[in-house]
């Protein structure tokens, strides 16, 4: 036989607010809590730093990289688009021209359709993580990480 839950104590288990329960029984933190939180939380500054600065580095590197991507492709149209203008006065006479001038529109097609939609979509989204990430470095608590790296360098040197 299977048990379900609240089947023997007439009071369903939906009716049960966990949340009231767990903060009624919860004890406020004491000072020594607070105290190792602070801590906590100043030990992980230093890796939270060096994380924004890996992130900038990152989204700018390929922000950049994407933008010299949009710049090629755009200069690869213009090329076609050049070919195709001097191919069309001959294309009434020649029916290889006008299936080449076809083939060349395909590929500006093409290009427009994939390769430079995904270069401007990359570039811009990196460009907001960049952003993303150089506002939080500007929010950063930088006083408090210089702060902990002194107290850091006061106890190495007293060899604690």
């Amino acid at each position: 036989m299977i048990d379900y839950p609240g089947k023997g104590f007439n009071m369903p288990v939906e009716s049960l607010n966990c949340d009231a329960i767990t903060k009624a029984t919860r004890k406020p933190p004491t000072k020594e809590d607070l105290a190792r939180s602070k801590q906590r939380t100043r030990e992980g500054l230093e890796d939270e730093w060096d994380r924004i600065a890996d992130l900038i580095d990152f989204h700018s590197l390929r922000a950049g990289y994407y933008k010299d991507d949009v710049a090629e492709i755009d200069r690869k149209i213009s090329a076609i688009m050049e070919a195709i203008k001097e191919l069309e006065p001959l294309a009434p006479s020649r029916g290889s021209i006008r299936l080449r001038i076809e083939e060349h529109r395909e590929r500006i097609a093409s290009l427009q359709e994939w390769e430079l939609r995904v270069a401007i979509s990359e570039r811009d989204k990196h460009a907001k993580l960049l952003a993303v990430n150089m506002k939080l470095k500007a929010e950063f608590p930088i006083a408090e990480l210089k702060a902990y790296q002194r107290e850091q360098s006061i106890l190495a040197k007293a060899g604690l």
